[in-house]
């Protein structure tokens, strides 16, 4: 175990709850937002593990928050997300180079090898990028769902609401599920 730990959580209960989960007693362990005035002093003193809650704050890479997040001194670094990917693959890629730099290659090069539907290729070069990705990524992740962290919570509800659409939507509606359907059958 790390003899000195940062944990970057924003709310004072939950950086108590994941000091408690991580068995930490006896250790250095300081928590604090990505904005304090501390900043600086976290740049400078260097800590064994760094803990990022809420990882996904840090998927673009060029925003203030990531590159603060970066530029703090750490031996090892873990994120802790329930929405690795939000919009785009680079989310993930970002989240990744925080805990293991260059592991995943630069941008460009995770765009070329892993998110090949950012390109033109065929979607057996895409299914195939995947398969690499998540061998590649199965040494890095712990994956849990729902029921494990969180047994108290309701099954998902679902509504379904049927709307009428107008002849112009109702056409284009059809002839994209009839383009993706095919597309699936292809695949399969």
């Amino acid at each position: 175990m790390p003899d000195r730990i940062l944990i970057i959580e924003d709310e004072p209960a939950i950086a108590d709850a994941l000091v408690y989960a991580l068995g930490t007693e006896g250790f250095d362990v300081h928590w604090c937002g990505l904005a304090g005035d501390g900043m600086q002093w976290l740049r400078d003193n260097p800590v064994d593990l760094l803990v990022l809650d809420e990882a996904q704050r840090i998927k673009n890479r060029e925003s203030r928050t990531a590159q603060t997040a970066r530029a703090l001194g750490r031996r090892r670094s873990w994120a802790l997300t329930g929405t690795p990917i939000e919009n785009r693959m680079l989310d993930l890629w970002s989240i990744v180079d925080f805990v293991q730099p260059n592991y995943l290659g630069n941008q460009d090069h995770f765009s070329q090898v892993y998110d090949l539907r950012a390109s033109e290729k065929d979607e057996n070069a895409a299914r195939l990028g995947r398969k690499k990705l998540s061998a590649k990524l199965r040494p890095l992740l712990l994956r849990r769902v729902k029921k494990q962290v969180a047994k108290d919570l309701p099954d998902r509800i679902e509504q379904r609401l049927d709307c009428e659409l107008p002849e112009e939507q109702r056409k284009l509606y059809l002839a994209e599920l009839k383009r993706s359907r095919e597309q699936v059958m292809k695949a399969v």
